[in-house]
């Protein structure tokens, strides 16, 4: 798959970029999310539609990967690509720690021991362009309405409900791993959160704070990383709520084909970037607008990982209900 002369090498190149995706991906992608990688420039701030793929990911990676089957009632809904061994995707600074032992793993290990996929560079690679896909031009807070829908038509938001949800993840692992990444990498990583730190308007007192990475780990508390998640949930319900009413059946083919590819299925999500929702449907804006009523409960659960740490509950007995 990756070294067969026989394959074409751009077919082996587009094998091995998905891979390293998938492998470092905090949750696993829907192909039109995929489908933006190849496609966006964030340091142009442009989405070039040409770089789809026209072939499957599973033709791409075979069975390294499993395709979830396309719903006949929503065909527009995109699949879910994830690797065939879900463990893989958290990960420590040793590779071998993080595996749980099983049948389905030895492909995995063999990528990342052979280092055919190199997880500390690949999850940098990640936050690089996450980091720089969310300070980019068409994520300006000033952004009119024109221009967030000509830029919703080529896809280029395509990416936002995986990137605000997880981009924290990217770079506060990289600022962890910071030791086994190249001098380069490392510099660029500083520079691109500088970046978006300032377009999110987050007062760095001045820029020795982040001169070493344990300034940079340092700066990214908890409190902080609070404050810049509410600021993409402001850009990301400001372009929802131009993308929420494109109706690609009223575009012309073209358009629509590469704004349904791009985007998936149009349907209303939850604005909270950590909740699960954020990146799922709603049947409906009234299904949406009762979901947005857990978001104001006071009582949550302290379980990291669970999903009532974010929605909460409406009384203290139904918090202890759930605990027990």
């Amino acid at each position: 798959m990756l070294d067969n002369p026989a394959r074409h090498h751009t077919h082996r190149d587009a094998a091995a970029k998905v891979l390293t995706w998938l492998t470092c991906a905090v949750r696993p992608l829907k192909w039109n999310e995929i489908q933006c990688l190849f496609c966006i420039d964030p340091y142009k701030g442009v989405s070039n539609s040409r770089n789809r793929r026209v072939d499957s990911c599973k033709s791409l990676c075979g069975s390294f990967v499993e395709v979830g089957e396309q719903s006949l009632d929503m065909p527009q809904i995109s699949p879910v690509v994830s690797l065939v061994h879900e463990t893989a995707r958290r990960y420590g600074k040793v590779p071998s720690a993080f595996f749980i032992e099983t049948e389905n793993n030895t492909k995995l290990r063999y990528l990342i021991q052979t280092r055919r996929v190199d997880l500390p560079e690949a999850n940098a690679t990640m936050a690089l362009f996450s980091s720089v896909y969310l300070a980019s031009i068409p994520f300006h807070k000033n952004s009119n309405h024109n221009s967030i829908l000509n830029n919703a038509l080529t896809g280029y938001y395509g990416l936002q409900d995986y990137m605000i949800s997880s981009w924290d993840d990217h770079m506060t692992t990289s600022l962890k791993q910071a030791a086994e990444l190249p001098a380069q990498t490392k510099k660029s990583l500083r520079t691109v959160l500088l970046n978006l730190l300032s377009r999110c308007n987050f007062d760095v007192l001045g820029e020795d704070t982040l001169q070493n990475f344990d300034g940079m780990r340092a700066l990214l508390t908890e409190e902080s990383l609070s404050y810049l998640v509410r600021q993409l949930e402001q850009l990301s319900s400001t372009i929802r709520k131009v993308t929420e009413d494109i109706d690609p059946s009223r575009l012309d083919t073209r358009t629509s084909s590469i704004f349904i590819s791009l985007n998936g299925k149009q349907g209303y999500k939850c604005p909270k970037p950590k909740c699960f929702m954020f990146y799922q449907y709603f049947e409906s804006k009234k299904a949406r607008d009762a979901h947005l009523t857990q978001h104001r409960n006071q009582f949550v659960c302290a379980v990291d990982g669970c999903l009532r740490q974010t929605l909460g509950f409406a009384s203290l007995l139904d918090l202890r209900k759930h605990e027990e």
